[in-house]
C-alpha cells in the first residue's frame, strides 16, 4: 500500500511539474491574442477586464499628447514583473509636412505572467486622440489565457496601471 501512495504521490508530482513547465513554455498566438481592444469581442468567460472606448468603464483623458502617454505607459507596465511586449503595432503620425509629431497610431500587445505557474494575461492597447490634438486617452483589454475565472487580477493590474499613469501625467478627467 505504501508503494503504491509512493508511485501515485511521484505520478502528481510528475504531472504537476509537467503542466508548469508546458505553461511556461507555450507561445504566443500573436494573432489571437494582439487585438485592437476598441474592436475585440468580450470573452464569454469572467477572466478578462476592460476600460476606455468599446467598454463599459470609461478610462481618463490625459493632458498630454498619445506619443507622451504611450511611452509613459510603456514605462509603467515594463517595471511590473514578467511583462513583457509581445506584439506592436504602433507607428508615430507624419504631418502633411512631413515632420515628425508626437502622435501614435496603432496598439500594442503585452504579456504578464503570474509569479508561480507562469499563466499568461495578455494585456492590448491603444492609445488615442482626445479633445484637441493635445490630450489623449486608450483604451485596454486585459485577459487570462487559461482558466474561466482570474480573481480579479485583471481588474486590479488595469486600475493599478490607470493610476500611475493618473499620478505621473496631467489628467483632464478621471472616471
Amino acid at each position: 500500500m505504501k508503494r503504491l501512495l509512493g508511485f501515485f504521490a511521484i505520478a502528481l508530482t510528475l504531472c504537476v511539474v509537467g503542466a508548469m513547465v508546458g505553461i511556461r513554455l507555450s507561445g504566443h498566438d500573436v494573432e489571437r491574442w494582439h487585438v485592437d481592444p476598441t474592436a475585440a469581442p468580450t470573452p464569454d468567460s469572467s477572466n478578462w477586464f476592460g476600460a476606455g472606448r468599446g467598454f463599459d468603464v470609461p478610462a481618463p483623458v490625459f493632458d498630454v499628447e498619445t506619443g507622451i502617454l504611450s511611452s509613459t505607459f510603456d514605462r509603467i507596465a515594463l517595471a511590473d514583473a514578467r511583462t513583457e511586449i509581445i506584439a506592436d503595432d504602433r507607428l508615430p503620425t507624419t504631418s502633411s509636412g512631413g515632420t515628425q509629431t508626437p502622435q501614435m497610431v496603432g496598439h500594442v500587445t503585452f504579456v504578464q505572467r503570474s509569479a508561480v505557474f507562469g499563466f499568461p494575461d495578455y494585456i492590448s492597447v491603444r492609445f488615442l486622440p482626445a479633445g484637441d490634438r493635445s490630450q489623449s486617452t486608450l483604451s485596454i483589454f486585459s485577459r487570462s489565457r487559461f482558466g474561466q475565472s482570474d480573481f480579479g487580477v485583471n481588474q486590479a493590474r488595469v486600475e493599478r496601471w490607470l493610476a500611475e499613469l493618473a499620478a505621473q501625467l496631467p489628467t483632464v478627467s478621471t472616471p
